[in-house]
């Protein structure tokens, strides 16, 4: 069955009226619109901040087309479908930024996150695992083992078994708890969230806002893609770990040298490396426009 547009012209023609007919937007010429307007502004005030989102999108990518390249074993499985939820997740992000819509981005984020989170957990405890795949309700599993703090436990746990050192792991933690509170602000309706929506910040001109608008960039796009990079750069270097040193967690057992494997690892090697490179300089850019 199809609506067609015809239909839509006769019922705004019959709708209620005064003087005049009703005034109408065509939502798919506006929206394509507000991408390539956008578009153009990403690349002049977003560029290496959204090179780093689209180089976390490749390694997850490339992780899920590995992971799948032969059938899994039952305790592999909650791992690679955790990791394909991830790679959704990332790629709703990347398209919400794009066409400027910051502050719903930031609800999937904490979702991201904790998809992150839930994926170290099975990848770590392969009893949890069996667990994740056989419960009842996915609501119950985040909170016996996720939820209220309890997670941190595992993630701490996860990384110093790939290698992580006791800085690096508490660094990580805390990053996980200051992306969620800036997230919940915007996953918990308020008037913080939908002010900041109605009258968005510019991106690039300060004491400038967007309103009614379909959609616009603002400095939380930065903030939101270089968190997502250093997130994706944690896990990506488990696996390096992992292949380097030998970690011994039950999801990679069967990680084997060959050219897919190391397409992943490639990219876990250019997200690192551009990291190293530019996140400090792209933190402190992010940090003093937030402040201008």
């Amino acid at each position: 069955m199809r609506i067609e547009v015809s239909e839509i012209i006769e019922l705004v023609g019959k709708s209620p009226s005064l003087t005049r007919r009703p005034d109408r937007i065509d939502v798919d010429r506006e929206i394509t619109n507000l991408r390539a307007r956008l578009k153009v502004k990403i690349d002049a005030n977003l560029q290496p901040w959204f090179v780093l989102l689209d180089e976390s999108v490749q390694f997850f990518f490339l992780l899920e087309r590995y992971m799948f390249r032969q059938p899994l074993e039952d305790n592999e499985v909650p791992f690679a479908i955790q990791c394909s939820k991830i790679k959704r997740d990332l790629v709703s992000i990347r398209e919400l930024i794009t066409i400027g819509q910051d502050i719903c981005a930031a609800v999937l984020v904490r979702t991201l996150v904790e998809d992150l989170e839930i994926a170290m957990i099975v990848g770590l405890d392969q009893d949890l695992s069996a667990k994740y795949k056989t419960t009842d309700s996915q609501n119950d599993f985040w909170n016996k083992h996720v939820g209220y703090g309890r997670v941190y436990t595992h993630l701490s746990n996860y990384l110093s078994a790939c290698g992580a050192d006791a800085s690096e792991i508490e660094k990580t933690i805390e990053r996980h708890k200051e992306i969620k509170k800036f997230c919940s602000d915007c996953t918990h309706g308020g008037m913080i969230s939908s002010l900041r929506s109605a009258f968005t910040p510019s991106l690039t001109t300060a004491e400038v806002f967007h309103h009614q608008s379909l959609g616009a960039l603002s400095p939380d796009a930065r903030y939101i893609c270089l968190s997502i990079a250093e997130e994706s750069r944690v896990f990506a270097g488990s696996l390096m770990n992992h292949l380097t040193r030998g970690s011994g967690l039950h999801v990679f057992a069967r990680f084997t040298s060959s050219d897919k494997l190391f397409d992943v690892f490639s990219s876990a090697y250019v997200l690192q490396e551009l990291i190293k490179r530019h996140g400090d300089d792209l933190q402190s850019a992010q940090i003093t426009a937030a402040q201008t």
